[in-house]
């Protein structure tokens, strides 16, 4: 329903700066690789409760279990950013990305003989890759960007988070309903979970074309 849209969009000089941008070597990376985990964060944030609730766990619980995710996110976002300070923001975002794709495959199973803290510690591996991963990726955005599009990519920035955070639950959504709800069905949603966090890898490791350097150019005789 939204592709009219933007297509018409497209045809406003207001979309300008923004196809200039996307279309700047490096930054499709940072955008696509936040779309995907941004997406496979919430898609399994959205999946667990419900699973949990099948199971037959407490509310209580089922927040307490979920509160492992944040928990993550705060323990090691400080961490990535002091990282990126020192280091490479680029390899930081990817060793975030990996810890995130590591933590939802290991949630894949779903097995409901899990005791809650088997759940927690799961959800607190992704949440930890998803705190290493969020600062650093900006600055890899941020520092790539032409230096007069900086606005720009902040607000495009913040709408592919925004795409990945009403992609994701739909998604897992269609996947785990269509089938039927049983366990197997939800295995498969989780599954996608899993596969939208590798493409945000391979996002992330996605070089982009080398430019021909101005002063590498021979000038005329």
């Amino acid at each position: 329903m939204a592709v009219p849209f933007l297509l018409a969009w497209r045809r406003l000089p207001a979309s300008d700066k923004v196809r200039e941008l996307l279309r700047a070597p490096g930054m499709s990376g940072p955008h696509l690789a936040l779309l995907f985990e941004m997406a496979a964060v919430l898609a399994v944030q959205f999946l667990l409760p419900f699973h949990l609730a099948r199971i037959g766990a407490s509310p209580t619980e089922i927040g307490l279990i979920l509160l492992a995710f944040p928990v993550g996110v705060m323990a090691f976002g400080v961490l990535g950013g002091v990282l990126t300070d020192v280091w490479h923001g680029r390899s930081i975002a990817t060793i975030g990305a990996v810890t995130v794709t590591v933590g939802v495959l290991l949630l894949v199973p779903l097995d409901p003989a899990w005791a809650p803290g088997e759940l927690a510690w799961r959800l607190a591996v992704a949440g930890a890759g998803a705190g290493l991963f969020a600062g650093p990726n900006q600055t890899v955005a941020m520092t790539t960007a032409p230096a007069h599009l900086l606005n720009t990519t902040g607000a495009t920035t913040s709408v592919a988070r925004q795409l990945g955070i009403a992609l994701g639950p739909a998604l897992v959504t269609a996947s785990w309903t269509l089938p039927g709800d049983g366990i197997t069905a939800m295995r498969l949603s989780a599954g996608l979970a899993a596969a939208l966090a590798v493409l945000s890898v391979l996002a992330m490791v996605r070089r982009a074309a080398p430019q021909t350097s101005p002063s590498t150019e021979r000038t005329p005789a």
